[in-house]
């Protein structure tokens, strides 16, 4: 593995290979990473949240719409929840800013959403079942916005983001203060 901070470096990797293998951007495309072997099973899901989990990304898919190309459990997360990557084809996520930035691209590719299957929130959130929808849709949108900023981008809509987040807060009170 290779850990390429500087912004030019999108553009060589692309097109680099070592001994006939070439290099990949682990912000593009599924990540390979159940390949390596996990020494303890202590991160393994319950076959009943394993399905919980499945479903709320169904949920997700849906309710994030076409802010997103789709939604998707990840192996390559472990302590945050979400993440946004590129798809397959196409420019990683860096060299897609680099390249609008400098306004070499008339249009950016919509992103892949990927979620954490064993983050304590996801868990959490799948398994609330079908109760409170608009909190739910609150939380993926909300979702979304952290892989945003993760990415180093800002929420599409600043104002949305504040009143999902407000009304987020109060419930999270309303529940603590009862």
């Amino acid at each position: 593995m290779l850990l390429l901070s500087d912004p030019v470096d999108s553009f060589w990797v692309t097109s680099a290979n070592f001994e006939g293998k070439p290099f990949k951007s682990v912000t593009q495309g599924a990540a390979d990473l159940v390949l390596i072997p996990i020494l303890d099973d202590k991160n393994k899901l319950s076959p009943e949240v394993d399905k919980a989990v499945t479903n709320f990304l169904a949920f997700m898919k849906d309710t994030l719409g076409d802010a997103i190309s789709d939604v998707r459990a990840s192996d390559r997360l472990t302590d945050s929840a979400v993440c946004l990557v590129a798809p397959e084809l196409g420019p990683d996520r860096q060299l897609e800013k680099l390249l609008a930035g400098a306004g070499r691209l008339k249009s950016t590719t919509k992103p892949i959403l990927e979620i954490n299957p064993r983050h304590d929130i996801i868990v959490a959130l799948a398994s609330m079942g079908d109760d409170d929808q608009a909190f739910k849709q609150d939380a993926a949108h909300l979702l979304l916005d952290e892989a945003r900023v993760l990415d180093g981008d800002r929420p599409a809509d600043a104002r949305l983001f504040s009143d999902r987040l407000a009304r987020v807060l109060t419930r999270s009170i309303g529940k603590s203060a009862g």
